[in-house]
């Protein structure tokens, strides 16, 4: 087996890995060494970034490699460029690295955390042990144990962040992937079957690197789950006036081709639905509060403001109080 350092026949590691030069290097391993004993949170402000930093660094370069630079065919393209892009958001994620306008767009390759040589399906291990025993296992409860920290509305949430993060597309129906049957297994329709996840359209036909695959959704932190993943979704949702999204009897509207109907997706819930419409209710409050604010913004201007807002409102909602909660019921310091 090739060494963590080595890349798939044929690429070069700096097409896949982060390589910061040997200064960035030294700095990046002397933070490491101070946030042992100083954490960047028990810093003052400016040395707690300076430190996080070094740490950041770090973790991109043992963790994180760019599938995306590895060979491809007819890849998602960017729009061009914009000036509204410095200060607003984009339909379908692009543009929010202005180096690379293409990276975590809707349709781009989800990253690895492992160097690629090691991503290749082994066939031969994937049923051992068995994924069903395992879960039976792990998730099998005989009596009710009460999260007394929480409420459903925690399960909701994270479905919520998730339909903003990730998704793999459609799973093709032929070749799943059949689990070995469990004695005593009260599975009600045995084998359980589990579709695969879909191929990347992007890999060469003739390609001997291992599979990359897709992330519909953008891979941004960007309120996708509410505004869409392209402008046509996001034209679909949006009033066209004030700033605001469009409600039909107080829900978001429903797209008329089944295909595009979140309500008909596998996974979609009454409290997926009710975050969904809760977020896009809060919207609507913060551009009638910009509106107020700043009678001679038009549409657009309001649209985008209020979109920046309520992300970051997402985004702390999720660090400072979901997170915290669901620590604690897992017991975790």
């Amino acid at each position: 087996m090739n060494s963590p350092d080595t890349p798939p026949e044929g690429v070069s590691m700096s097409d896949v890995a982060y390589r910061p030069g040997p200064l960035k290097r030294a700095y990046d391993k002397v933070t490491d060494e101070v946030a042992v004993k100083h954490p960047w949170y028990t810093l003052p402000k400016d040395l707690g970034l300076a430190e996080l930093i070094g740490i950041r660094d770090t973790l991109r370069r043992e963790n994180l490699f760019d599938t995306s630079r590895l060979p491809a065919v007819d890849p998602v393209q960017t729009p061009p460029y914009d000036e509204s892009y410095l200060i607003a958001r984009t339909g379908d994620g692009s543009w929010n690295d202005l180096e690379h306008p293409e990276m975590g767009m809707a349709n781009t390759r989800f990253g690895r955390n492992v160097p690629p040589e090691y991503t290749w399906p082994d066939k031969d291990r994937m049923m051992v042990p068995n994924p069903r025993e395992i879960s039976l296992k792990l998730m099998t409860r005989d009596t009710f144990n009460a999260a007394t920290a929480g409420n459903a509305l925690i399960a909701a949430w994270l479905q919520f962040m998730l339909h903003d993060w990730v998704k793999h597309g459609t799973s093709p129906t032929e070749n799943p992937w059949v689990l070995p049957e469990v004695e005593g297994d009260d599975w009600p329709t045995p084998p359980v079957v589990v579709m695969r996840v879909p191929p990347d359209p992007t890999t060469p036909a003739d390609s001997t690197l291992p599979p990359t695959h897709l992330n519909v959704n953008t891979h941004w932190w960007d309120g996708s789950s509410i505004y869409g993943n392209d402008l046509e979704q996001q034209r679909f949702v949006r009033e066209g006036v004030g700033g605001r999204l469009r409600l039909v009897d107080g829900l978001p509207p429903i797209p008329p081709d089944p295909a595009d109907d979140p309500t008909l997706v596998p996974g979609f819930w009454l409290g997926l639905g009710m975050m969904q419409t809760l977020f896009s209710m809060e919207h609507n409050s913060i551009a009638g509060m910009l509106t107020a604010a700043h009678p001679g913004f038009g549409d657009e201007r309001l649209f985008q403001k209020a979109r920046l807002i309520t992300c970051a409102l997402i985004a702390k909602i999720h660090t400072t109080e979901w997170t915290p909660i669901v620590a604690e019921i897992a017991n975790v310091p």
